[in-house]
C-alpha cells in the first residue's frame, strides 16, 4: 500500500513518523557535511588567496621579486655591455691608427736607406741609414719607448 505524499494528524502512523524523522536527520547530517566541506574549500581558497597575494607581492624570493631583480640585472648587463662594446670600438679605432702611423713609419725608413743609396755624400750616406736602422729597431723592439 503506498502512503500519501501528505499527512493529517489522523492519517499518519508512528511508522510513518519514524521514517520522516530519520529522513529529516539524515539530511540534517548530509547538509552538515556539506557545510564543513565549504568549510574546508573556504579555507582553502583563503590560503591560495594569501600566497597569491604573497607571491605577486615583490617581497624577497618571490617569483616576481626574482623576475624584476632578473631584469635590473640584465639592463645592468645591457649598460655594461654597450660601454664595452664602445671601448672595444674605441680600441679598435686606435689599433687601427697605430697600426697605419708604423706602417708610415716603416716607410719613411724605407726611403730614408733608399736616398742613403742615392746620396753623394758619405757622411749623409751614413746618417741616413744610421736613421733607418734606429727606426726599424725601434720598430721591432719589444720594450715600449718614451
Amino acid at each position: 500500500m503506498s502512503e500519501p505524499r501528505r499527512h493529517t494528524a489522523d492519517s499518519i502512523t508512528d511508522d510513518v513518523l519514524d521514517r520522516l524523522y530519520a529522513r529529516a536527520e539524515q539530511a540534517e547530517a548530509e547538509r552538515d557535511q556539506l557545510r564543513a566541506g565549504l568549510d574546508h574549500q573556504a579555507q582553502e581558497l583563503a590560503t591560495w588567496r594569501a600566497t597569491v597575494a604573497t607571491l605577486d607581492s615583490g617581497a624577497p624570493g618571490t617569483p616576481r621579486h626574482r623576475a624584476e631583480r632578473a631584469e635590473a640585472e640584465a639592463a645592468r648587463w645591457r649598460s655594461g655591455h654597450e660601454t664595452a662594446e664602445a671601448q672595444l670600438h674605441h680600441g679598435r679605432r686606435q689599433l687601427d691608427e697605430l697600426e697605419a702611423a708604423i706602417t708610415r713609419t716603416r716607410a719613411l725608413a724605407d726611403r730614408l736607406t733608399e736616398m742613403a743609396d742615392s746620396s753623394v755624400s758619405a757622411d749623409d750616406r751614413q746618417l741616413y741609414l744610421a736613421l733607418a736602422a734606429d727606426l726599424r729597431n725601434a720598430l721591432d723592439s719589444q720594450e715600449p719607448r718614451p
